[in-house]
């Protein structure tokens, strides 16, 4: 049987991608998220993303390489997250809002960015995966889309909710959200 060629690879891939939209409306959803709130809708998106690293993830990375080397490649990934915290600059004024004091505005909105920028980094080679297992057959990147779909919306989550908390604004949390997830197809 022929394969189902690049419009059905790109159309999965952009539609697992774009899946962190609807973690965006999700989280614009709720009004008024207070300081508390925030931190428990931070702590289960990251809750799922750890529980889908440690569970499937890192046993699968063991399976096919060496400890010591996914040990290093996880190291790798978190030097660079603290590099990138490290030199990421301040917010521009066109992202920032009103709906809460400027310093911790701007503390929220780099905490959104920076997420937004490791989950890009994140889903650019899961856009490949969708994209390869889908020029291959439509019955290995149809689930494969819909896995990595269902796992981008806490990254979603995790990108709108700092955004939204600090400038209250429906189109920039669910943008960035949205924008995280363009780097996937």
């Amino acid at each position: 049987p022929a394969s189902p060629g690049p419009p059905l690879a790109l159309l999965l891939s952009s539609l697992a991608g774009l899946s962190t939209g609807l973690g965006g409306v999700l989280i614009v959803l709720r009004q008024g998220i207070s300081a508390a709130e925030l931190g428990l809708w931070q702590a289960a998106a990251a809750g799922f993303m750890l529980c889908v690293s440690f569970v499937d993830l890192i046993p699968s990375a063991l399976a096919h390489n060496r400890p010591p080397d996914v040990a290093l490649a996880f190291a790798i990934g978190v030097a660079l997250l603290v590099s990138l915290k490290l030199v990421l600059p301040e917010p521009p004024p066109l992202l920032l809002g009103s709906a809460r004091g400027e310093k911790e505005t701007r503390e929220l909105v780099r905490s959104g960015v920076l997420t937004a920028i490791a989950l890009a980094a994140h889903n650019f080679p899961e856009g490949i995966a969708v994209c390869a297992a889908s020029m291959q057959s439509a019955r290995l990147g149809l689930p494969l889309a819909l896995a990595i779909a269902l796992h981008n919306i806490p990254e979603g989550v995790a990108v709108a909710l700092p955004v939204w908390v600090a400038t209250g604004d429906k189109t920039k949390a669910i943008g960035a959200a949205l924008l995280s997830g363009v780097a996937e197809p």
